[in-house]
């Protein structure tokens, strides 16, 4: 607008910054200026690297939220001091410091400080509550240990409780409020309030008077401020000092007070209170604030109040993700129509709610974007210090870990996707808790096959969906490019062995890089290979290997051909090329076969992107160190002595590492209703580990602290992906869950009590069916409870054919198998509200999962037959370690799978006693690659099957994810595509860019 008094009071703080030499920069907008207009301002600014403080000229227009205004300004660049954040740490003994102190408060304890008064014991009383001046003054006054009284508009005889102080702040924007004969003698008086005042003997028709009556207190005061020239001035120079003070913690985040979580938001809760319950500034007051250059900043909190009464809106505790209502149509439209008619909020949005600094996210065009999660626990490290780790296998990282898993899936579906997302919405929209979710990118292979995307679907999924499924930042194309360079090292070595002399080889894989000395100096990866002792007999001394290191020209003959021949024997290469597509024809191909080859040909295949090694390797890994040792690790062949060949062995470890450097950052996205999700990694849960990053786990966790929940999912049932993420998963990123939720539904579990030569269930009684079906849900739940010693609730996905008695009858098979609840869900259709009652379930599960990890180690239920849902219970995994391989797949088979027994190939069984020979190898978990479909290896035998056998086909290492993958039955690592893939429907419509068909 065009205020007169708040142009002079910007022009004041103009001149301010320039004397001291920072430079300033005023956005002037016309009165008329919605409310969006406004915060598209401060969003830019937000973004701006070069502005270090950020402050919004009060009053705004009545027609402008100013709370909501005021919430929008990133907390690291709020100069005010006005965010909840800041204002709320003020009251905190001996916690985390604010960023900035509101202006006007710490010009009143700075005036006292250099005058010398004595604060510590001294009755303070200040007359005002407003949370810009009247209770951040409190706050202050009290942490120099004054005793503060805070009088407002429903304190009894405030005359007589100002009359006890030894220090009054005015702070209620009434014009000479405070009357002399109110003072005790000797007080000191901090007048706050500016208020003008009607006089017709000055030039502009008023004058400006305080809240203290001056010229009454003047004589019983023992100091005083005058108005104008008084506090208004210090706040002037506090609000330098802020704004150096930011610029500082920006510049060197080390010195930064930094905060947890970021308050800022647009989606800040809102409520609405009685202006009359906090009346500490009149209309008269607010219209009449900063109007001279000695004016302070923000000692108005409200708009004027209309003649109807006010209600002013201030931001409440707890976190709200979306404002507006979503519409939600009966019946559920497609997914693909939902996710478009749907706006996203801005990612910038839902990061800061999130709890993320702008500098911390990198947009991928505007509703996803790249976190930078070690710089995120950098500065959460160096303010809170690093998660506590217990002695046990229990390490803590805050927050409550809510694992989804499924029901062996059947081709109707279980919603496991759709419920992961409606729960986090229900726990973080609908409950207010904080929450994110973790879930996995989808491959493009199910997507254009059969399976179709991960978004979850109906009200309860991610968005923009096309985005999620479709490329999104890229992560799985950079896993097919490091996989096929890894690939082309490996057929391109092997070949120049083959073809050139020691010398030549030697010549061209050491250069010489000092043309002046002819010295040879080695490549990261060669030094490595001289610091393995690889090259070296085992006398070599430390100097010679420096020497070397520096100048490979001075090794022997015999020590340059250790050094460049890897001897790679071509019949022992496991390492095959990916593609992210479904693609039978490359499960098994020749190569080599190009005339410049020279018959140097070989049987190799392809596998699916998300079953690669190094998909695996970025899911496990905890940070950019591990990532590159993992890489480094990986096998991909046996040299000619039997002995692994790895990536680093290639030199491929630095260059992959670089493909895979974006690829290591989760990447952030929102579900319908705002909630923030990290999607990460994707490996398949029947051919790999299934599961999420650690890394995305790991930074929600930190995210969402001690009483918020991370929801994240597990592929396929409890026996699968499940099974990997407490066995391998928590174990490598100490993770482990507080609950898990098995989803399940009355069409899956009747398709299980189907007999095995019937297609439907027509000529069988339904319930019956069902009954019969039930086993499988509750063998899930058994899995859950008694072997890994979690709590559990079922989610009941209701359709809408689902009838109260069969919906009933799941719950009450469930609960007897030793659930905590089996709540039904409606989700799809009601989104997080129709999971309102599921994510309360999970809320008091999590709540007696807590209170089982403090109970000591000899209350805990491990797990056994016995346990209630009310026994204390603690996780575990399913096996050691130590044990021996065989004892190990034996576990998962019988336990898990129901197996009779487990029969090994003669390959199986020579692999698996070379393994136990290995001191690395042997200790590693087992990553079972079996049909989804049955606990056992038949996909047909439904329901849960007893008295099988398990064949073990083969048993290969990953050395960089650290897991044995045991091959059972007929399970492919590619899958092929169906008669009529799901790529028929999907279509670009030209005319608006849109994606159509998808789902």
């Amino acid at each position: 607008g065009e205020r007169k008094d708040s142009a002079s009071y910007v022009r004041t703080k103009k001149v301010a910054a320039k004397e001291v030499g920072f430079k300033s920069t005023t956005v002037e907008l016309p009165a008329a200026s919605t409310q969006d207009d406004i915060v598209r301002v401060i969003d830019r600014l937000n973004a701006d690297a070069a502005i270090d403080a950020i402050l919004v000229q009060l009053p705004l227009p009545g027609h402008v939220d100013e709370a909501a205004v005021l919430a929008r300004i990133d907390v690291s660049k709020d100069v005010d001091g006005f965010s909840a954040s800041n204002v709320g740490k003020l009251w905190l003994r001996g916690g985390p410091k604010p960023l900035a102190v509101p202006c006007t408060a710490a010009a009143c304890v700075e005036l006292v400080k250099r005058c010398g008064v004595t604060v510590a014991g001294a009755h303070a009383v200040v007359v005002g509550r407003s949370n810009i001046v009247g209770m951040p003054t409190a706050a202050l006054l009290q942490a120099l240990n004054a005793t503060v009284t805070v009088c407002h508009s429903r304190t009894q005889n405030v005359a007589a409780e100002i009359g006890r102080a030894d220090i009054v702040v005015a702070a209620v924007g009434i014009p000479n409020y405070v009357r002399g004969e109110w003072l005790k003698p000797g007080c000191v008086v901090l007048d706050v309030g500016i208020n003008a005042v009607d006089d017709a003997t000055r030039p502009r028709g008023y004058r400006l008077v305080g809240d203290v009556d001056f010229r009454a207190a003047k004589t019983v005061a023992g100091l005083i401020t005058p108005v104008p020239g008084g506090v208004g001035p210090m706040t002037v120079a506090m609000l330098l000092r802020n704004t150096m003070d930011l610029a500082r913690a920006r510049v060197h985040p080390e010195c930064a007070p930094t905060p947890r979580v970021s308050t800022v938001g647009a989606a800040a809760p809102l409520v609405a209170l009685p202006s009359e319950d906090d009346a500490d500034v009149s209309a008269a007051a607010a219209a009449a604030a900063a109007t001279t250059d000695n004016t302070k900043i923000g000692t108005t909190e409200t708009r004027p109040a209309s003649s109807s009464g006010s209600r002013r809106r201030i931001p409440a505790a707890g976190p709200t993700y979306r404002r507006e209502a979503i519409e939600r149509k009966l019946p559920v439209p497609k997914d693909i129509d939902i996710s478009q008619q749907t706006t996203p909020l801005p990612i910038v949005d839902v990061a800061r709610a999130a709890g993320l600094l702008d500098e911390e996210t990198l947009s991928y065009g505007r509703h996803a974007a790249k976190v930078d999660f070690e710089r995120v626990h950098r500065r959460l490290d160096d303010h809170l210090g690093s998660p506590q780790r217990d002695d046990d296998d229990e390490k803590t990282a805050g927050g409550n870990l809510v694992v989804v898993v499924g029901v062996n899936p059947t081709p109707l579906g279980e919603g496991k996707s759709t419920t992961t997302i409606g729960l986090s919405q229900a726990l973080g929209a609908t409950l207010h808790k904080r929450v994110v979710t973790t879930i996995r990118q989808p491959s493009q292979g199910p997507i254009f096959g059969v399976k179709g995307g991960a978004a979850g679907g109906g009200y309860s999924q991610v968005i923009p969906m096309d985005v999620f499924n479709l490329h999104l930042t890229g992560d799985i194309h950079a896993i097919v490019a490091a996989t096929n360079l890894v690939a082309a090292a490996i057929d391109a070595r092997v070949f120049h062995e083959a073809t050139q002399s020691d010398e030549a080889l030697f010549k061209r894989l050491c250069p010489v890089t000092d043309k002046a000395t002819g010295a040879r100096r080695l490549a990261a990866p060669q030094r490595r290979r001289l610091e393995a002792a690889k090259v070296f007999s085992a006398d070599i001394t430390v100097e010679r290997k420096r020497e070397v290191g520096a100048d490979a020209s001075l090794l022997s003959a015999e020590e340059r051909a250790a050094l460049c021949r890897l001897r790679i024997d071509p019949a022992t290469i496991t390492w095959k090329r990916c593609v992210d597509t479904c693609d039978r024809f490359l499960r098994g191909v020749e190569i080599g076969r190009g005339p410049a080859e020279k018959g140097m040909t070989r049987e190799t295949g392809f596998e699916i992107a998300v079953a690669s090694e190094i998909m695996a390797v970025l899911a496990l890994a905890t940070d950019s160190t591990d990532l590159k040792a993992r890489l480094g690790k990986m096998a991909v062949a046996r040299d000619t002595a039997g002995d692994f060949v790895t990536v680093d062995d290639l030199g491929a470890t630095g260059a992959i590492s670089v493909l895979l450097k974006d690829a290591l950052m989760p990447t952030l996205m929102q579900t319908l209703e705002g909630t923030p999700v990290l999607v990460h990694c994707g490996p398949f849960a029947n051919i790999a580990h299934g599961n999420s990053s650690v890394v995305a786990d790991k930074l929600a966790l930190r995210l969402v602290g001690d009483d918020g929940f991370v929801v994240t999912e597990a592929g396929f049932g409890a026996d699968i992906g499940g099974e990997k993420n407490f066995d391998i998963k928590a174990r490598a990123g100490g993770l482990p869950p507080r609950c898990v939720v098995l989803v399940a539904t009355v069409r899956a579990l009747r398709a299980h009590g189907a007999a095995a030569d019937q297609q439907d269930d027509e000529e069988d009684d339904p319930m019956a069916t069902l009954e019969r079906g039930c086993a499988n849900a509750e063998h899930h739940v058994r899995c859950v409870t008694r072997k890994f010693g979690l709590r559990c609730v079922v989610a009941v996905n209701r359709f809408k054919d689902d009838t109260d008695a069969e919906v009933a009858l799941v719950a009450r098979r469930c609960l007897a198998a030793g659930a905590d609840a089996a709540v039904p869900a409606e989700h799809f259709a009601k989104g997080g509200p129709g999971a309102a009652d599921l994510a309360r379930a999970v809320v008091s599960a999590c709540a007696r999962a807590a209170s089982d990890a403090s109970k000591a180690s000899d209350e805990v239920v491990m797990g056994t037959p016995t346990a209630s849902p009310s026994a204390p219970r603690r996780f575990r995994c399913l096996y050691p370690l130590d044990a021996p391989l065989k004892d190990k797949i034996s576990k998962i088979c019988r336990e898990l799978y129901l197996a009779a027994d487990v029969e090994y190939s003669p390959a199986a069984q020579e692999q698996i006693e070379a393994y136990e020979r290995h001191a690395v190898i042997r200790r590693y978990p087992i990553c079972v690659a079996k049909t989804q479909y049955s606990l056992s290896t038949d996909p047909k035998k439904k329901g849960a099957p007893t008295g099988h056998t398990i064949f073990v086909r083969e048993i290969y290492p990953k050395l960089g994810a650290g897991f044995l993958v045991v091959v059972c039955g007929d399970i492919m690592l590619i899958p092929g595509l169906p008669t009529r893939p799901g790529f028929y429907d999907v279509d670009l419509d030209a005319d608006t860019g849109r994606v159509i068909g998808l789902f």
